[in-house]
């Protein structure tokens, strides 16, 4: 479901990136080959004057704006979306709140199932046995791979007081061996960590 989301969201943004909002005249003069003119301040006071634009060289409408960043007028200009690095308006106004209302609804249900996950985890760290600050587990009871023995050494030089700390992350890649885990570990979280730093 999230995938899918993910990819409805990416194709609106390659949408609304790729095709400009601007006219349809100056879309006829791009295909043609035609380049906007160089702004001279000297010989113009405004860059859309009397409905005219003196660098895109088009009659425009009133709510027309020569946007600085595209170098292009855009009919009902919105503004320059600086993340689509691309213009709003009339043409594609629709999309961009399409756009907008999927990613806040994305937004709001990871944060919806954020926040049942880490519920659910609280609610079965409570009622889990807790691991002591100072009990060490040997590595030796463990298969552990190359990226994770790079994880242990870092976190194990970085903390090196509070090495329990640094047990969680490595725990995620960790693979007990056959004659059964330790049973120091069963249940054992970052939770417990959190709480033991807090308390220490």
């Amino acid at each position: 479901m999230y995938l899918l989301a993910l990819l409805f969201i990416s194709i609106q943004v390659f949408i609304l990136t790729i095709f400009d909002a601007i006219p349809e005249l100056l879309v006829q003069k791009r295909r043609l080959g035609i380049k906007p003119a160089p702004y001279d301040p000297i010989r113009y006071r405004h860059v859309i004057e009397h409905s005219y634009c003196n660098i895109c060289q088009i009659q425009v409408k009133n709510d027309t704006k020569h946007c600085r960043r595209c170098n292009m007028c855009v009919e009902d200009f919105d503004h320059h979306c600086v993340w689509l690095n691309n213009c709003v308006g009339k043409y594609n106004y629709k999309q961009f709140m399409v756009l907008i209302l999927s990613l806040a609804l994305f937004s709001t249900s990871s944060a919806i199932l954020q926040f049942v996950v880490l519920a659910y985890f609280l609610m079965r760290a409570d009622n889990a046995p807790f691991v002591q600050v100072g009990d060490m587990i040997p590595l030796k009871h463990f298969y552990v791979t190359e990226i994770d023995h790079r994880l242990w050494l870092a976190a194990t030089v970085t903390l090196p007081r509070r090495r329990c700390a640094i047990e969680s992350p490595i725990q995620v890649h960790i693979r007990p061996q056959r004659d059964g885990p330790n049973p120091k570990l069963q249940n054992h979280s970052i939770y417990h960590h959190f709480k033991a730093l807090i308390e220490k």
